[in-house]
């Protein structure tokens, strides 16, 4: 753990810094550009909040649906093995495992939930929950 400021505190200084005063000091390209530069930075700083929760809460549901697998420890391999089970999860979605009622009910509450970790970086506030 590191002393503050922690790496998200900076990246929120750096959107405000962006938003407060280049934006209202620019206008045209250079004040968009500024805006998606807070954005951006703004994302990140969510994505690195988020941490692998998300990525552990995906895996632990696709456990349930796809059957138990152990989870590679380096995040490389994380990422990979995670992109991996999502192409198998697509496969047995198009040749109907998920068809009936017991087994397409759990998938719905994955893919919601999938689709909720997703904007709770890229644009909180289509959850309704504010953020940056």
């Amino acid at each position: 753990m590191h002393d503050r400021p922690q790496s998200t505190e900076i990246l929120e200084a750096v959107a405000r810094l962006l938003l407060d005063e280049i934006v209202p000091a620019t206008s045209g390209r250079l004040q968009f550009l500024a805006r998606v530069g807070a954005n951006a930075v703004r994302l990140v700083a969510r994505e690195i909040r988020q941490g692998d929760e998300a990525l552990q809460q995906e895996w632990q549901r696709l456990d349930a649906l796809l059957g138990v697998e152990v989870q590679p420890q380096e995040p490389g391999l994380r990422a990979e093995a995670l992109a991996r089970r999502n192409l198998g999860l697509a496969t047995a979605i198009r040749e109907g495992a998920f068809d009936q009622t017991e087994t397409l009910v759990p998938l719905v509450q994955h893919l919601r939930a999938v689709v909720a970790a997703k904007l709770e970086v890229s644009d909180p506030k289509l959850l309704g929950q504010g953020g940056g």
